[in-house]
C-alpha cells in the first residue's frame, strides 16, 4: 500500500492549521463582510422591520447605500406607521 506525503509539516502530518487553511480556502462570499455595530435594540427593531417588508438587513444596507451614493433616488421600502404589528409601527419613524 502506498504512503501518502504529509500534506503540512508540523507535529501532525496531513492535518492542516487554521491559518493555513484559512489562506487555501475560497471565499464562499462574492464581497468582503463588512463590519457594522449598531445599537442592540436598533439592529432588533430593523430585522422585525425588514421581516415585515419581506426583506433582509442585507438587501435593505446596500439599498440605502444605492440611494446614499446616488446611484437611485428610491429608498427601500419600510413599513407602514398603519400596520397592526407594533414592531412595525415602532420602526416606521417619520415619513
Amino acid at each position: 500500500m502506498a504512503s501518502h506525503p504529509p500534506l503540512f509539516y508540523g507535529r501532525h502530518p496531513r492535518v492542516a492549521s487554521h491559518h493555513v487553511m484559512l489562506l487555501c480556502m475560497p471565499s464562499q462570499h462574492r464581497n468582503p463582510a463588512a463590519v457594522y455595530r449598531p445599537d442592540p435594540d436598533l439592529y432588533r427593531r430593523a430585522q422585525a422591520a425588514v421581516a415585515v417588508v419581506g426583506s433582509d438587513m442585507n438587501a435593505h444596507i446596500i439599498g440605502f447605500l444605492h440611494w446614499l451614493v446616488g446611484d437611485t433616488d428610491d429608498l427601500p421600502v419600510r413599513p407602514s406607521s398603519t400596520s397592526d404589528d407594533p414592531v412595525a409601527c415602532e420602526t416606521a419613524g417619520t415619513e
